[in-house]
């Protein structure tokens, strides 16, 4: 085993609030593995002010591809994106500095906008990437967020809102609006319906385990990690859940002398360890870090599943090239992705009619997708943009009327979720999103049809699903993407 060098104690002489201190604590054994801290932030200068709107903060190592650096001056905003060198034993004072609402950022201190009375008030969040952790198994990261003052009240008080916007397609490169710079610079589009400026501290896991590679076969899993060269393996474990059935799993530990490390670049290392985990069709692992779960991730058998949908559909479709076709083909019509997205979704268990189809049900929603417990998610899928051809009001006035028709005839207990799915990536939609939420409609985008694709096997049911679609509205407004 390679010999690591000790862990870095972060702590300081300097005062923390309790988010603070929780968030120095939670990533102190992930800093060893830990060198590089990318800056994104906008903000405004007003006379001798340099008044920070957005910053995101993030440290990483340097084998994670941090954003591209980039820089804007001379209009109505600036807005940098740094990468540089971190050194651990700064992080008191970026923690300290973030929760008085101050960054230095490309060399100068910049501050969060201050109102009269308006105290700063900071959020720890232990799970940062809630759905990419939970559905996608990817390391979870850490985030500490600072916020105070009023975006809007500045770009108010500094410029007419009309000029603001003028201001900024005259800035070279220009920029349509305010989120089309927002989206440039590395944060969601959502941030122009948040009001509060903040700083966000985000930690990413120097640590994970290699999804392509990890496999089960015939009862023996083969694990392969990957981590920073500084990383304290000693503190590396490895626990699991071997899955027989429904509530059924044979629980077990794989110490940390049970890793085998070799080096696989200048900065990173590679672990590999071959466990016995029986009889089973899948089995998921639970890469801990000094005593602290970094990442879950499920391992199938190639040739045995869990969701016995996915089973039916592989006997006609055993690589899935039919159902990726439908999806993803460039040259698909809206109809190719209803077809594809109805096959997904009865995957996933949930009892699916195509009313759109039929030229004397063509009134109806494209989909009707009901769960087993009867909760109805309305569906309407375009190639272009979830707005397009007024496909928001579509799907609200047809939910509308089926809400209705269910209040009457006595199931108004029974849940219904207007959703429009769209072929077009993320990047593209993002500034489409708000509107969405604060009609109460999700959206799902290539992304999201990309990850029912790899969840599919794993036998989530229909009414988790759901479940998950109808919180996702629960964070509009959210702070840190």
């Amino acid at each position: 085993m390679l010999k690591m060098e000790p862990g870095i104690n972060p702590t300081a002489a300097l005062s923390f609030s309790a988010d603070g201190h929780r968030f120095v604590e939670h990533i102190s054994s992930w800093l060893p593995g830990i060198d590089t801290i990318a800056i994104s932030a906008v903000g405004t200068s007003i006379g001798e002010r340099r008044l920070l709107f957005f910053a995101q903060v993030v440290l990483c190592p340097s084998a994670i591809q941090p954003p591209a650096v980039g820089r804007v001056e001379g209009g109505p905003v600036w807005a940098v994106r740094t990468v540089s060198p971190f050194a651990p034993n700064s992080l008191p004072e970026l923690v300290s500095g973030a929760l008085e609402g101050n960054l230095l950022v490309d060399g100068m201190t910049a501050s969060l906008p201050k109102l009269e009375g308006g105290a700063l008030n900071s959020t720890f969040h232990p799970v940062l990437n809630v759905q990419e952790a939970r559905n996608l198994g990817q390391p979870r990261s850490i985030g500490l967020l600072a916020y105070r003052g009023s975006v809007n009240n500045v770009i108010r008080e500094a410029f007419p809102f009309q000029d603001f916007e003028w201001q900024l397609r005259a800035m070279t490169p220009p920029f349509f609006d305010f989120a089309d710079l927002l989206v440039q610079f590395g944060f969601p589009a959502e941030h122009t319906r948040v009001d509060g400026a903040s700083i966000a501290l985000i930690a990413q896991a120097p640590i994970g385990i290699e999804q392509k590679t990890t496999r089960l076969d015939k009862g023996r899993a083969t694990v392969h990690l990957t981590a920073s060269e500084r990383v304290p393996l000693d503190r590396v474990s490895l626990s699991l859940r071997a899955y027989y059935g429904p509530s059924k799993f044979e629980r077990g530990v794989v110490p940390s002398d049970a890793i085998s490390w070799s080096r696989t670049d200048e900065k990173m290392l590679g672990g590999v360890v071959e466990v016995d985990v029986g009889d089973v069709p899948s089995a998921q692992f639970f890469l801990t870090l000094n005593n602290r779960a970094v990442q879950a991730w499920w391992v199938f058998d190639p040739v045995r599943v869990v969701n016995p949908a996915y089973a039916r559909h592989i006997a006609f479709d055993p690589d899935l090239s039919l159902l990726r076709w439908l999806l993803f083909d460039l040259k698909r019509d809206s109809r190719q992705l209803e077809d594809g997205v109805a096959m997904l979704l009865a995957m996933f268990g949930f009892s699916v009619n195509q009313y759109g189809r039929g030229p004397k049900t063509s009134d109806g929603p494209d989909i009707l997708a009901v769960t087993g417990q009867g909760n109805i998610a309305v569906v309407e899928c375009t190639v272009g943009m979830p707005d397009q051809g007024g496909q928001y009001a579509q799907v609200l006035r047809r939910t509308q009327r089926l809400r209705a028709s269910l209040n009457g005839s006595g199931w108004s207990l029974l849940q219904v979720l207007p959703v429009v799915v769209t072929a077009l990536p993320e990047n593209e939609i993002a500034s489409h999103r708000p509107e969405a939420k604060d009609k109460g409609i999700v959206v799902a985008a290539k992304e999201q049809l990309e990850t029912g694709l790899e969840r599919v096997r794993f036998g989530v049911d229909a009414e988790q699903l759901f479940l998950e679609a109808f919180r996702s509205l629960e964070t509009q407004g959210r702070l840190i993407p």
